[in-house]
């Protein structure tokens, strides 16, 4: 895979070169970007470089927490390979850390523009969503697909289904959380499961596995990770029940509306490692349990 993924890119090195020229000729004469700072954040706390790209590096920021960590490292080195860069990363330790095996980007708004201005241009991870973003900010297109499953460790509950009263563990406030509380509440009366909400993963696949929950619902992703980390654990099994639809989550990587080309450069380098192969390699090689998103 790596020699024909070589052998393609002269090709795609050109266009990439000609799209990210004319992206540029098109930013000056038209001068659209969003420069502005958000009232909340005191001037003296930006350095407002202005430059999307330093030489021949892509400064990406890294949530040293997250359960992808690695994977997405991985991700930002091979979209700036395919863009003839070289990849420089900043790990983010957040005031809010991420919970362990979880998905949850570690800082809000005001540390997400801080750290977009003063050290990094391109953050992965970002949670993709429904709402609108602010002003200052632009997402690439999605990298990585996941979703929740149903995962226990009795045999009998995958053949038989989760009958009335089973005891269902969640993460609170999560997104299988907030759906799995909308469908049991739908459930007939007398057929309702019992959800037991736990305020983190760890604790959760604790009780998964010593037995205190007939199941769980969590990202898959996270729950793969703790399994393989746990010594001694139990045969752990995921389904997916057919009256309910998982939450799917998408992730993409964040930017400034200022760097409007090389969001459409990254676009670019993504489209072409997703077609390629590459990112599919790369989920395999860091074992995630997650998808290649298609447009």
């Amino acid at each position: 895979m790596i020699a024909i993924y070589r052998s393609r890119r002269a090709r795609f090195f050109l266009a990439m070169f000609i799209a990210m020229c004319v992206a540029l000729l098109n930013a000056h004469a038209t001068a659209q970007f969003n420069f502005a700072t958000p009232d909340f954040i005191p001037p003296e706390f930006l350095e407002n470089r202005g430059r999307q790209i330093e030489g021949d590096t892509i400064r990406f920021c890294l949530n040293e927490e997250g359960a992808l960590k690695d994977f997405e490292r991985a991700v930002g080195t091979a979209v700036a390979d395919a863009l003839l860069l070289e990849a420089e990363f900043t790990e983010v330790r957040a005031t809010r850390p991420t919970p362990a095996y979880s998905y949850r980007f570690p800082v809000d708004q005001q540390e997400l523009f801080v750290l977009l201005t003063n050290d990094c241009v391109a953050f992965p991870g970002f949670l993709l969503g429904e709402r609108n973003y602010p002003d200052w900010l632009i997402v690439s297109r999605a990298y990585l697909e996941t979703s929740f499953v149903f995962a226990t460790t009795d045999d009998a509950i995958t053949t038989d289904g989760l009958s009335s009263g089973a005891k269902v563990g969640t993460r609170m406030l999560s997104q299988g959380d907030l759906e799995f509380t909308a469908y049991n509440g739908a459930r007939p009366e007398g057929e309702q499961l019992r959800r037991i909400p736990y305020p983190g993963n760890e604790l959760l696949f604790e009780r998964l596995a010593d037995g205190t929950l007939d199941a769980a619902l969590a990202w898959k992703p996270g729950i793969r990770q703790a399994w393989e980390e746990r010594d001694g654990a139990p045969a752990l099994t995921v389904w997916n029940d057919p009256d309910f639809e998982p939450p799917t989550l998408r992730f993409a990587i964040g930017m400034r509306s200022r760097d409007e080309f090389l969001r459409a450069s990254v676009d670019e380098a993504l489209t072409f490692l997703i077609e390629d192969g590459v990112i599919a390699d790369l989920l395999e090689r860091f074992n995630v349990a997650g998808t290649v998103p298609r447009p």
